[in-house]
């Protein structure tokens, strides 16, 4: 058995990897420059995990045949030439095998051809009721878990996808490469900084091994999620996005209250740090303490005279501008969104939305 050939085909894969245009153009953007020489020089390290060996994946199926009191030996002995039949998806051969021989796990292994609106029962629910199956051998278990998290990783079910990800491990699975793939995909979705370019990089330890797709985006995403800063304009918008993602899941528990506190938070931060600059360069000009009354450039944001000192103010959870006025505020607004992409603007615009929704103190 090639080990080269040992990940699941799963349906479109490529677009559901790189969801979003705004995702998919930032990755075009970065593909130049994004692979350092450090990083190959991390990758040369002797790899972590390896693919099944061929005893390994036959003494897994004799394992599922034997508790299912089936007779595994026609399949035992045709299993390279199934194998052989469908390169791509040996995880797919197994899964055929573990419906053939346990026939329960048929309808919740159907949905992995299904899209989410599809499913009638709670996904998740019904996934983690058949893994708890004393019926099921755990090695096959296993590689449901690989399955179906990948699946939930496809169709923007992150948290669902972690969980499954959760406690396998790569000696565990069929495909290794896929169940690194998947959980780097999810972690990175989830703005997981740690934990992401770990996983990543530990697939790619076996790059000539793993399909040219899963090497190109796990690259990508290694060097997006490394140059992500804390509390930018940048990890804003991603978490907005995360807010929309799980509010078109119809989402609204306090995971989601708590995110949308905490982007409320970090835009408060930067409005403030912003307008105190405002005001201290405003402040140490010389038309200032001169009060001249010549026009002020249109670049200029205006905001009243003054000594440019703030008075003391308590910002409020979820967002409050103090005592700023208006036009001071729309200045302030104008100067974040300069020469920002569209996109930034409107996660400004978002966070203008969300605070018209907070009762007034």
């Amino acid at each position: 058995m090639p080990s080269h050939n040992t990940v699941p085909t799963f349906p479109n894969m490529p677009s559901a990897c790189l969801h979003g245009t705004s995702f998919v153009a930032m990755l075009l953007v970065i593909w130049p420059c994004c692979i350092s020489a450090a990083l190959f020089q991390e990758l040369e390290r002797e790899a972590s995990w390896q693919h099944p060996s061929n005893e390994q994946l036959k003494g897994w199926v004799r394992e599922w045949g034997q508790m299912a009191k089936a007779d595994p030996a026609t399949i035992l002995a045709n299993l390279d030439s199934r194998i052989n039949q469908h390169p791509d998806s040996v995880l797919g051969v197994c899964l055929n095998l573990i419906v053939e021989w346990y026939p329960f796990t048929a309808e919740p292994v159907t949905m992995l051809a299904a899209q989410p609106q599809s499913v009638i029962n709670d996904p998740i629910m019904m996934v983690k009721d058949l893994l708890q199956d004393p019926r099921l051998p755990e090695s096959a278990k296993a590689q449901l878990q690989l399955a179906f998290g990948g699946w939930f990783a496809r169709h923007e079910r992150y948290d669902e996808a972690i969980e499954m990800f959760a406690d396998l491990e790569t000696e565990r699975v069929v495909a290794p490469d896929a169940l690194l793939f998947y959980r780097g995909l999810a972690e990175h979705r989830l703005l997981k900084t740690e934990s992401c370019p770990a996983t990543l990089k530990k697939l790619l330890e076996n790059e000539d091994q793993i399909p040219r797709r899963f090497a190109v985006v796990a690259k990508l995403m290694i060097a997006d999620i490394e140059a992500l800063e804390s509390d930018s304009l940048d990890e804003v918008a991603r978490l907005m996005e995360d807010i929309k993602r799980r509010q078109a899941l119809h989402r609204s528990g306090k995971r989601v209250i708590d995110q949308e506190k905490k982007v409320i938070g970090k835009l408060d931060q930067m409005i403030e740090d912003l307008e105190q600059q405002m005001q201290q360069a405003q402040s140490s000009s010389p038309s200032s303490s001169q009060g001249s009354s010549q026009a002020m450039p249109e670049s200029q944001n205006a905001s009243g005279k003054g000594s440019g000192e703030a008075a003391d103010r308590q910002l409020a959870d979820g967002g409050a501008w103090g005592n700023m006025p208006p036009k001071k505020r729309a200045a302030v607004l104008a100067e974040m969104a300069k020469e920002l992409p569209p996109h930034y603007r409107e996660v400004i615009e978002e966070y203008f939305r969300q605070l018209a929704k907070q009762p007034k103190k």
